[in-house]
């Protein structure tokens, strides 16, 4: 009689051979998975395994409806790159279960000691379960045998993925721990369901990838960090993406063309140079990056560039290429383009923001009118709030709009 169980006789997990899963077997994915890994840099294995990470990190907090603080993403960071370190035991679990929990005073660390369920209540307060957890005195065998039916199945043969799947699903199915298992599930693997999963999005080569704000649950420096790494991805397997967010500046670092929408119509669409230097109407200019906008009426052309007034009185010196005395237009500086002299446009810093590396300041135009905003590298030469300033500019950077 030939024992061709999953497991053992402490937990036992049963697969259905359906004829999807024998397609898919049939393909020789795995065998394919690794021989791409093989040959892919170790550097974008560990770019791409971070990004599916952080995807899926971020998939499992949203499925309980939380937006954790920073604190809870880096021990769930640092309980993953702890697992698989040691062999995997009962013992191991409570530890890197310590690790992503870290504060026990509102939750009990191990195994738990009381029942649980899903599902609602009643109005006399009575559970209607749809699902029941494993009893708390099974536990420790429940987990025991499902850690020996992993084992068994790793030296089976069995494709890595259903082996995966079926430990996975086990543990959040028994549910041995008070809070986290949701999460501590993907420790079983030591990452190989990330390692398998980009293989197969290799092997696949898909004409197009959709990434549907995958970075906008990230801090500052750890969205910049990806974003880059998403760029050498990209440029490595040569593959479309098509990447939405709503934030300006990191549409400008991803992209190698950009599409603005709005209410369901395309306004522009080019280059993040294009797009930010020669926007076509107000509405890209103000969407794209920060900007300041004159409407300005052309008194005089001379030679290649024009003398224009806004209504306040500031005057600004424009690139006359198709402009005529008498008409009005808009003038469009960014931020960057403004220099710190002795002349150009007079006025007193309203408010200055410190930003590390850049300062952003804001400058009431002494003719009057809106202030000014102005990015200067940090410096001794920074100016403070009421500050008397200069601010020059190169007519050539002004971008003009005929529609004022």
């Amino acid at each position: 009689m030939r024992d061709n169980l999953l497991g053992t006789e402490g937990y036992c997990p049963v697969i259905r051979r359906t004829e999807t899963l024998q397609c898919v077997l049939a393909r020789g994915l795995a065998q394919k998975a690794a021989d791409t890994v093989g040959r892919t840099g170790g550097h974008l294995i560990s770019c791409a395994a971070s990004f599916l990470l952080l995807a899926d990190s971020r998939a499992s907090f949203e499925i309980e409806g939380e937006r954790p603080p920073r604190n809870r993403f880096e021990r769930w960071g640092r309980a993953l790159l702890q697992a698989g370190k040691n062999p995997l035991s009962l013992d191991e679990l409570d530890r890197l279960h310590g690790v992503l929990i870290e504060d026990t005073r509102f939750i009990k660390a191990g195994l738990r000691s009381d029942g649980v369920f899903l599902g609602e209540r009643d109005h006399n307060g009575d559970p209607l379960p749809e699902f029941i957890g494993a009893r708390p005195q099974d536990l420790s065998s429940v987990i025991t045998g499902l850690i020996a039916a992993n084992e068994r199945m790793r030296g089976s043969g069995i494709d890595a993925v259903l082996q995966a799947a079926a430990t996975a699903f086990g543990f959040v199915y028994v549910h041995p721990y008070q809070d986290g298992n949701g999460r501590l599930h993907r420790c079983l693997r030591g990452g190989q369901r990330q390692r398998v999963a980009l293989a197969r999005a290799i092997i696949a080569k898909p004409r197009l990838l959709l990434l549907d704000e995958p970075l906008s649950a990230l801090d500052r420096n750890l969205r910049q960090q990806m974003q880059l790494e998403l760029k050498t991805l990209q440029n490595t397997l040569g593959i479309a993406f098509m990447f939405v967010t709503h934030d300006q500046e990191e549409a400008l670092t991803m992209s190698d063309r950009i599409v603005v929408m709005r209410a369901g119509r395309i306004e522009q669409q080019g280059t993040p140079r294009d797009i930010y230097r020669k926007p076509r109407n107000r509405f890209v200019a103000e969407f794209i990056g920060e900007t300041n906008l004159f409407e300005v009426t052309v008194e005089r052309i001379e030679g290649g560039e024009a003398d224009a007034r806004t209504s306040e009185g500031l005057s600004l010196r424009l690139p006359a290429a198709g402009l005529a005395k008498g008409q009005k237009v808009m003038a469009i500086l960014r931020p960057t383009d403004f220099t710190l002299g002795e002349q150009g446009l007079g006025g007193t810093v309203s408010r200055a923001v410190y930003m590390g590396s850049d300062l952003h300041f804001f400058v009431a135009p002494d003719m009057g009118g809106p202030d000014i905003r102005v990015i200067a590298r940090d410096g001794a030469a920074a100016p403070e709030t009421g500050a008397r300033v200069t601010l020059g500019y190169a007519p050539a950077t002004v971008h003009v709009l005929e529609e004022a």
